[in-house]
């Protein structure tokens, strides 16, 4: 009787031996899942990382945009307020172009009615325009404080309209309130031309350009950046 209660007792052993054996068996494949799991979560908290951080680079851009955004209204504005105020130098340098021409054309209207008055000013060829530029003496007048560009101007028109040919006086405005006169034709055959009055050079007049020929003078101290330009006739 003892050795079949041995014998069961062995046998109950080895068969809960057993399925302890199949639970321990069943435990690799739990702990392969868990790994698994625990990769993926890890990896997806990668991702979440990954992303919070282009969050905040995006955000980064985005202050930096408004920040960008704000600089340039008031540039802006800035630039606006410098616009005004060339518009407003314009206008009052077109008024002291005027105011100066008038006095150039008083100082010498008291001349010319001693003189035999032409009736009629026509605007001449090219070739008439050239002639005159060649035999009028305004170029050899001195400058001076009293004696500058635009009264060359109206020298040189006076002159112009007293040999019966229509000239006009032109007022070139440079940045910062600089300026120069010189004088043109409108000549019937060739155009529009502008003369220097202080040398009989032909000149080219180009907004956005400078006005003097690099390759003939140099620079002078002043910007001669031809900003606007009118012509009094």
């Amino acid at each position: 009787m003892t050795d079949k209660k041995l014998i069961f007792s062995s046998i109950c052993i080895f068969l809960l031996a057993v399925s302890l054996a199949t639970v321990i068996m069943l435990y690799p494949g739990d702990e392969l899942q868990l790994e698994m799991l625990q990769s993926q979560i890890s990896s997806l908290n990668s991702q979440l990382t990954s992303a919070n951080n282009k969050k905040s680079a995006l955000e980064s851009q985005v202050s930096d945009f408004q920040s960008n955004l704000t600089e340039l209204e008031k540039d802006k504005t800035a630039l606006q307020s410098q616009v005004s105020n060339l518009q407003s130098e314009i206008t009052n340098l077109e008024n002291e172009v005027t105011q100066s021409y008038n006095n150039g054309f008083d100082d010498g209207k008291a001349e010319r009615s001693q003189k035999i008055v032409i009736d009629y000013a026509r605007d001449p060829t090219y070739a008439e325009a050239l002639s005159f530029i060649v035999s009028d003496q305004t170029d050899k007048n001195y400058y001076t404080d009293d004696y500058i560009c635009m009264n060359y101007a109206a020298d040189f028109k006076k002159n112009a309209f007293d040999a019966g040919f229509r000239a006009g006086c032109v007022y070139i405005a440079y940045p910062e309130r600089y300026h120069h006169g010189i004088t043109c034709f409108n000549t019937v055959d060739n155009g529009l031309i502008f003369v220097e009055p202080q040398t009989d050079e032909i000149v080219t007049l180009t907004i956005g350009e400078v006005y003097y020929n690099r390759a003939i003078y140099e620079p002078p101290y002043y910007d001669d950046t031809i900003v606007h330009y009118v012509i009094i006739w």
